[in-house]
């Protein structure tokens, strides 16, 4: 399932990525052109391995969060749990879940600056 979520993050900052582009070049965010297949589609080797090494190298940040950080980030985004289930399920209060929380988005976007748009 984490695996399944760091792919899903990379897929969606290609999709950004191709937004971004799409826009710079004139075209609707809808527009393929009548020639061109979707990009978002098709399973490149290169999209392939841009995927791969992005999930590689934002696992390998999570992995560096101090653990009870790591576990909160894991809950929220892998099983999609609110503060106030990874609360009950850590014995925690729901505003330290929220503070470690916080503290992890703003470690891994320190980490994967060159990553997030």
């Amino acid at each position: 399932a984490f695996r399944a979520w760091i792919l899903q993050i990379a897929r969606h900052k290609i999709i950004d990525g191709i937004r971004r582009f799409r826009s710079r070049s004139g075209r609707p965010p809808g527009d393929v052109g009548p020639s061109q297949s979707s990009v978002i589609d098709e399973e490149t080797p290169s999209v392939c391995l841009s995927l791969a090494e992005d999930a590689r190298i934002l696992i390998s940040a999570v992995n560096e969060l101090p653990s009870i950080v790591r576990e909160i980030v894991t809950l929220r985004y892998a099983q999609n749990l609110t503060f106030e289930q990874i609360g009950a399920q850590l014995q925690l209060p729901v505003s330290t879940c929220r503070r470690h929380w916080l503290k992890g988005c703003e470690d891994l976007k320190k980490r994967l600056g060159n990553l997030l748009p």
